[in-house]
């Protein structure tokens, strides 16, 4: 397996593809290529994020997207020991530090198939 670096070109939200440019390619931009899904997760990369791509042995030229990572320009928002962070969208995102479920977005819906055990209050 072949892994490389690039930086995402172009994004393709309804098929989770994306294009991808290798800058030490004079800036060669790729066909599109799927992104990793972790488990039906989506969350698709941005222009110009970096991301890693895995490409086969058997030299295929069409890699899989395994996801962006953390460097100098793209870092994370909250961090540290037993801290848990998965930012939805610039407005919205889930923080567990320090025993504490936080849930931030501008509207939150909650269905359930039973009984809510504890109501839950704005401003609380």
């Amino acid at each position: 397996m072949d892994l490389r670096i690039g930086k995402v070109s172009t994004v393709n939200y309804k098929t989770g593809m994306v294009s991808v440019i290798y800058e030490e390619e004079s800036n060669a931009v790729t066909a599109k290529m799927p992104c990793l899904s972790f488990n039906g997760e989506y969350k698709m990369p941005k222009a110009d994020d970096y991301v890693a791509v895995a490409y086969l042995s058997n030299g295929s030229s069409i890699g899989l997207i395994l996801g962006s990572f953390w460097n100098e320009t793209n870092k994370p928002l909250h961090s540290g020991k037993d801290v848990y962070f998965k930012e939805l969208s610039p407005e919205a995102y889930i923080l567990f530090e320090n025993n504490i479920l936080t849930i931030k977005a501008p509207n939150i819906k909650v269905v359930s198939e039973t009984p809510i055990e504890k109501e839950v209050k704005a401003n609380e």
